[in-house]
């Protein structure tokens, strides 16, 4: 029995601005995901109820009533049922030491909350289970990503923590659920550049301060001392693919190049006709340095609403990301992951309305065929690819020798 997907859906509904409508202290208007209509949710001391057919026909909590019980002011807890172990059953197509394609089912590995396929190879007489990306790890990978997730749209690490034990009854600490987004996180970026997006002509750049410990300290004009880093964002216009997105300790020429040199790199070829900025002057020299085959037109001193210059959509962006630093409240160290997990996010996992729903690494033709849980299928693949590059790597340095 795989987990209860419902509680990630409940929190889609949660975060939609205006999918939640209070009707009385206890009761809830919930629209529907699909669009069509809404459901009356009622909550009667520790009991709720829902008019959808989901709780009608199971008469536990389903995503309507677990999507209410996200709101701040609610502090009354969802039961969700018990959930068993997952079992994993999947089919190998060769053994992982030989090759040999005489490869058979034997049992399970039986791990704290979920069962492993086991293989038997009737060449060489070795069994092992495939590794998918969660190999030794104690937890349910729909847990794990169910996490990455929640994490990623706006959830503090303890309010992750508390969502896997009051909705899929998987208890970890919140410094596991930082260790699963900076081990995943760091794998998918590296396998996703080296994808080869198709970008427009025009970009957009523009950088966003953040808070992060041991950082140069500032002092704000109400006297307070903070300590501040620069996130440098790179963004192609069509289709709002982030190209890059690179930590610099100052707001300087240094960190201008850096991320223009990490975009070059990231669009693999694909090179822009114009570049739109602020007037900050380290951009010029940025761009003027980045190895690109031709010069861009730089057009300085955008901002929002110029018709001549707007920088509208990757000042959009920023906003995205500024509400998620709020919750974050800093960063420990300039090494951090968060930089490449909000850029998987924001290019692979988020939908975009002005995308017609398409994510933007859809619209800039990476299409991964990324259906359901698109973190297992990111991890996944991440997975393989990084297995598939050891291996060509191993045979190179085989010939060589």
């Amino acid at each position: 029995m795989s987990l209860d997907l419902r509680p990630q859906r409940a929190l889609q509904i949660a975060q939609t601005k205006g999918s939640i409508t209070l009707v009385s202290e206890s009761a809830f208007r919930v629209k529907s995901q699909s669009g069509q209509g809404s459901y009356l949710v009622v909550r009667s001391g520790g009991d709720w109820k829902c008019e959808c057919a989901d709780f009608t026909a199971r008469l536990t909590p389903c995503k309507h009533i677990l999507a209410c019980s996200f709101l701040p002011h609610l502090k009354a807890r969802v039961q969700s049922p018990a959930v068993e172990p997952v079992i994993e059953n999947e089919s190998a197509a060769a053994c992982v030491y030989c090759q040999s394609k005489s490869v058979v089912k034997r049992g399970f590995v039986n791990g704290k909350a979920r069962k492993v396929q086991r293989f038997y190879c009737k060449a060489c007489g070795k069994t092992f289970t495939l590794d998918f990306g969660f190999k030794k790890m104690k937890n349910d990978p729909k847990a794990i990503t169910a996490a990455l997730d929640a994490y990623f749209r706006g959830l503090s690490l303890r309010d992750v923590s508390d969502h896997l034990a009051q909705f899929f009854g998987v208890r970890v600490h919140p410094t596991t659920v930082l260790r699963w987004v900076e081990k995943y996180t760091k794998s998918i970026s590296e396998y996703v550049n080296t994808l080869s997006p198709q970008l427009s002509g025009t970009w957009h750049a523009d950088e966003v301060f953040q808070n992060m410990r041991g950082a140069e300290k500032f002092t704000t004009k109400t006297g307070k001392e903070v300590a501040i880093a620069y996130l440098w964002n790179v963004m192609d216009r069509r289709t709002r693919f982030l190209i890059a997105s690179k930590l610099s300790k100052r707001r300087t020429v240094v960190g201008a190049i850096a991320a223009f040199k990490e975009a070059a790199k990231n669009a693999h070829g694909s090179e822009p006709d114009r570049i739109f900025t602020d007037a900050l002057h380290a951009y010029g020299e940025g761009i003027a340095t980045a190895p690109f085959s031709k010069d861009p037109e730089h057009i300085s001193r955008a901002g929002v609403g110029k018709p001549h210059s707007t920088n509208n959509r990757i000042e959009r962006m920023n906003g995205t990301q500024r509400e998620r630093f709020k919750v974050q409240r800093g960063w420990k160290s300039m090494q951090t992951a968060m930089p490449d997990g909000n850029r998987v996010f924001y290019n692979f996992v988020r939908p975009h309305m002005a995308l017609d729903g398409q994510t933007p690494a859809e619209a800039a033709g990476i299409d991964l065929n990324l259906e359901g849980n698109r973190w297992m299928q990111l991890i996944r693949a991440s997975r393989k690819w990084a297995v598939s590059t050891k291996d060509a790597t191993s045979t190179t340095s085989g010939v060589d020798a």
